[in-house]
């Protein structure tokens, strides 16, 4: 039995259309196995979906393989999805888009890391450099 939140969860954690497209544009010629994607979802307590919790989108997309680039995407990926969050309460996280049948899959995942942690874990390493 698919309850009322569980619907809600189903039809607004999803990408914008736009990043489909986009995703589906990078995937075309091969050259990447998947594409990322930002998300943020403001004012969501890590953890818990509610009623009507706002999912936003943001560009760009990164393109990356089933290797370490996999990792410098997702990585990218969430701190473009921080800084647009900004100082806003809230999650974020990021979209894994992959082609199946010549149509865009896509995958959501929520950072278990907080917004703030991620860019100030990014202005430590762009320190260190």
């Amino acid at each position: 039995m698919t309850t009322t939140l569980e619907l809600d969860l189903r039809t607004r954690m999803v990408p914008s259309a736009q990043n489909v497209a986009d995703a589906k544009l990078v995937l075309a010629d091969g050259s990447f196995e998947m594409a990322l994607t930002a998300i943020m979802f403001p004012g969501k307590d890590d953890g818990w979906w509610d009623f009507d919790t706002v999912v936003e989108t943001a560009d760009p997309i990164f393109g990356c393989n089933n290797d370490d680039s996999y990792y410098v995407a997702m990585s990218n990926a969430e701190m473009v999805a921080a800084k647009a969050l900004g100082e806003r309460p809230g999650t974020v996280g990021y979209v894994v888009h992959s082609l199946r049948d010549g149509e865009v899959a896509s995958s959501v995942f929520e950072s278990i890391v907080p917004p703030l942690e991620i860019l100030a874990r990014a202005d430590r390493k762009a320190g260190a450099r």
